[in-house]
């Protein structure tokens, strides 16, 4: 692992940020849309640019408002959810994720909880957390584990 990149995330955050991510990607196939310049993009202010982008959702853009809210809502609540569901679970590790784009390596390790942060060492990071590592695979199938969390944002859209 020597200079090798690594990410540091707890479960509940990484979980989130997953939801996130699958939620943005089920909203655009539900309801198409774009950002499109507004009237005032690109243009001076003093020594700055303006930045005004709108959406464009052919004509859908209230109802997009409204979907995107309720999945907000929802992110949020979940993610609450998940951080005293991985408190309470026991599980005391961290899952290491090889989440490498060749040619660029990164490690992607996922704290269960903050005893296991606290657990690892900055002088002895590599050898405390490879002595409370978990399998990746445990993170994807817990009962508050991504399958699930799918499960309830898709939902969301019905």
């Amino acid at each position: 692992m020597n200079d090798l990149p690594a990410t540091l995330s707890m479960a509940a955050g990484y979980l989130a940020c997953e939801i996130r991510n699958h939620a943005i990607d089920l909203i655009q196939q539900t309801i198409p849309h774009r950002y499109v310049p507004g009237k005032d993009h690109g243009k001076a202010e003093g020594a700055c640019w303006q930045w005004n982008m709108r959406v464009d959702a052919d004509g859908k853009e209230a109802l997009l408002n409204a979907l995107e809210h309720r999945v907000f809502e929802y992110e949020r609540d979940r993610h609450e959810a998940l951080v005293g569901s991985w408190v309470q679970s026991g599980h005391r590790g961290v899952f290491v994720l090889d989440t490498s784009d060749p040619p660029e390596r990164n490690l992607h390790l996922v704290f269960a909880d903050t005893k296991a942060l606290a657990a690892v060492r900055f002088r002895s990071f590599v050898r405390d957390y490879r002595a409370i590592e978990l399998p990746p695979q445990e993170l994807e199938q817990s009962p508050y584990g991504l399958a699930q969390i799918l499960l309830g944002i898709q939902g969301q859209f019905q």
